[in-house]
């Protein structure tokens, strides 16, 4: 038989196989079990559970599981916003289309210039209403690259677009260069100085400013100010007509709204202090070049 050794030997090598083996388990038995709620959670996600979210895991697998929540997040909203806006724009078309409707019936009886000015502006509201339709579906994909922009310029050139005659308008821009989309600054700017223009009295105030790794622009009027609840206009085709007193599609906050989430950003409705009337200040984080 082998020497007395020999056994020791063996028996020194199985106890440290079995070591080896209870440590490896134990290291691989949670990562397993985090696998497993991984593969749950995606799997409901794939069956149309969009609420499903990845629980709690180990520190190795939370980076995945992380990203894996935040696209479900991201996947959730997207699919509730087709389908509220898809709502939305079946009752906002259906008005414009019978009232156009009604005008050419006016018109199948005889030559009635009422009739055709009339039907003359429903279509004006129709290309209106589809043409923000397509600016607000274009606000959740970047529109050009990401450079240094000249915040001032794209200021003065919203103001001189849009600020009509007889209203005053006082500009501060703090702000040399921004790291941002032009064309994304320019909406922003194109949405909030047009509304404050709507509705202000006799004056509009707009501040652009940078601190820190944030692109702050705040646009103000002397107007009547936003209602009670202001943040429900953030969503799509909510307007403040009963407060303001002015038509609209209410979709042009809810533009600057999806801007801004691309930018990890935010909107915040508001009075101004000095004016009196509605403030709206948006916050592009990490915008600002160095």
């Amino acid at each position: 038989g082998p020497p007395p050794w020999g056994w020791t030997l063996a028996l020194q090598s199985l106890v440290v196989l079995l070591g080896v083996g209870v440590v490896a388990w134990a290291l691989t038995a949670p990562l397993l079990g985090d696998l497993r709620r991984l593969e749950l959670a995606v799997g409901a996600f794939r069956d149309d559970d969009l609420t499903v979210r990845v629980p709690e895991v180990g520190a190795p697998m939370q980076p995945l599981a992380s990203a894996i929540n935040r696209l479900a997040t991201r996947v959730e909203a997207l699919v509730g916003g087709q389908r509220a806006l898809l709502q939305a724009v079946s009752h906002e078309l259906r008005t414009p289309l019978a009232r156009l409707r009604f005008h050419l019936e006016e018109l199948s009886e005889g030559p009635d210039p009422a009739a055709v000015a009339g039907a003359d502006e429903e279509l004006a509201e129709l290309d209106g209403l589809i043409g923000e339709l397509l600016t607000w579906l274009k606000a959740e994909v970047q529109d050009g690259p990401v450079v240094d922009v000249d915040v001032a310029a794209v200021v003065h050139r919203a103001v001189t677009r849009l600020v009509p005659e007889g209203l005053a308008v006082e500009v501060e821009v703090h702000a040399a260069t921004a790291r941002v989309a032009e064309r994304d600054l320019e909406r922003i700017l194109d949405n909030l100085v047009s509304n404050a223009c709507r509705y202000a009295t006799a004056k509009v105030h707009i501040q652009a400013s940078s601190e820190a790794t944030e692109l702050e622009v705040t646009v103000s009027d002397d107007g009547p100010g936003f209602p009670a609840g202001a943040e429900r206009l953030l969503e799509p085709f909510t307007t403040a007509d009963e407060a303001r007193g002015v038509a609209g599609h209410g979709l042009g906050l809810s533009i600057v709204q999806r801007i801004c989430g691309r930018y990890d950003g935010r909107v915040e409705l508001g009075r101004d202090p000095k004016l009196g009337g509605g403030q709206v200040r948006v916050v592009l984080a990490q915008a600002v070049s160095e």
